[in-house]
């Protein structure tokens, strides 16, 4: 049983893989290939990342494509894997992708047109829920199970705002660092003097998010990000719960009937 994850960038891998390892004991196993036959190509030269996971019998890959304008070139992928090798393919697909500035229901529609130049048809994609396609090889139907995680759900932004969010909402104290750390960003990017630096929304709001991990966690600010990323218990956080727990539903599922 083969499940795939799109993410854009290497964090959402990091915190993906973490919290499934805390959650549901998905191991990561890098050693192994997703299938003998065929790997996953470059979409991304720079910034492309894969991790391989695995349960049991089941394998999970979480692919970081470098950013949503790749999505495209992994689900041109993804169907081509399907037909080619239907009974060595993915039966269930995450797209995990920031909204940014736009309403989730126009960003589902940017995900439909873009599966559907690669073949993929697909209407009326639903946020946060299991959205099946049918499609045929050789005569027989198979089943493709698309759930798009567009996030944050509740206001414009990207994954540092779930996590600031569940930051924030740990405790007064860090809740006082969170508030503290989004003023002295702000000050300073509003500042006539600032000029090599903090030059648009995105790296404003990564500052943000740097400042608040590293208050937290002092004793490791030095430390590659990828590993002070990991020194918070996100899976104890509801706000990240919130927004990752389709991923243990549908898994979840998958393995009980995979078990049957």
């Amino acid at each position: 049983m083969k499940s795939l994850i799109l993410c854009e960038g290497f964090d959402d891998m990091y915190i993906l893989g973490y919290y499934l390892h805390k959650t549901d004991e998905w191991n990561r196993k890098n050693d192994i290939k997703i299938s003998q036959l065929y790997d996953f190509p470059k979409v991304h030269f720079r910034n492309q990342g894969i991790e391989v996971y695995e349960r049991g019998d089941e394998i999970l890959a979480i692919w970081c494509v470098g950013g949503k304008d790749s999505f495209e070139e992994s689900f041109k992928f993804l169907k081509r894997i399907n037909e080619n090798h239907p009974e060595e393919g993915f039966e269930k697909m995450f797209i995990l992708t920031d909204r940014d500035d736009l309403e989730i229901k126009e960003c589902l529609k940017v995900i439909e047109y873009q599966m559907q130049k690669c073949g993929l048809i697909i209407k009326d994609l639903e946020n946060n829920h299991c959205n099946r396609l049918e499609y045929e090889v050789e005569n027989e139907i198979y089943k493709l199970d698309i759930m798009p995680v567009i996030i944050p759900f509740d206001q414009t932004g990207a994954l540092e705002n779930v996590l600031i969010e569940a930051i924030r909402c740990t405790c007064e104290e860090d809740k006082l660092i969170v508030e503290k750390a989004e003023e002295y960003v702000d000050k300073l990017a509003e500042s006539d003097i600032i000029d090599s630096y903090l030059k648009n929304p995105r790296q404003v709001l990564k500052s943000k998010f740097s400042s608040v991990i590293s208050i937290t966690n002092p004793d490791r600010s030095t430390a590659l990000f990828n590993s002070l990323l990991m020194t918070h218990p996100w899976e104890e956080k509801q706000e990240i719960v919130k927004h990752f727990k389709i991923f243990n539903e549908v898994l979840n599922k998958i393995s009980k009937t995979y078990m049957e």
